[in-house]
């Protein structure tokens, strides 16, 4: 597919998986692009004959060298990342959101997708808590996982109505368990 402007003389070619962009003025700028990454950049200037031919790019002049300050960038380490595992405390899995507990507040992760948990705030965990309680003493078939091991052991890190709200969460997380055996 083809498409041209006579405004700004642009000429776009559209195929699948590739778009080629032409701009033409005193030269011709030619840029393909595969897949969202610029491949090929290529640059004509208008010869003699009707066949465009290739200029190679320009190589900045060296004037002086100067010092150059390598930039390195620091490795993040591990033990950093494991602290931060450490204190982190599953609440419950509702099919692919994972609830969790750290230090500075809540976080939901999506199971699946790349990326960090996204903060949720305490009020909308609450509810969240609230909600799977509900959804356990009705006995719906939902998939729903409750991590009672984690939340015990960690139960003092919880703020005093999430606490009450974890304790309710435990005990119908094992009466639905019961039910369902």
């Amino acid at each position: 597919m083809k498409e041209e402007y006579s405004s700004v003389d642009v000429l776009v070619e559209k195929e699948k998986g590739k778009v080629a962009v032409e701009i033409r003025a005193d030269k011709i700028i030619r840029i393909v692009a595969l897949r969202g990454y610029i491949e090929i950049v290529e640059r004509y200037e208008f010869g003699m004959d009707d066949e465009p031919q290739r200029n190679p790019p320009e190589e900045p002049k060296k004037e002086e060298k100067k010092e150059k300050k390598k930039k390195t960038r620091k490795k993040r380490r591990g033990e950093k990342r494991a602290e931060t595992l450490k204190e982190r405390v599953r609440i419950l899995r509702i099919f692919n959101n994972t609830l969790m507990k750290y230090p500075t507040g809540y976080k939901v992760k999506v199971e699946g997708r790349p990326g960090n948990p996204s903060p949720v705030p305490t009020n909308l965990a609450i509810s969240w808590v609230r909600d799977i309680i509900r959804k356990l003493e009705l006995g719906t078939d939902d998939d729903i996982e409750v991590f009672e091991e984690e939340i015990e052991a960690n139960l003092d890190k919880f703020d005093p109505v999430m606490k009450d709200l974890l304790k309710e969460l435990l005990e119908s997380w094992r009466g639905y368990k019961e039910r369902k055996s």
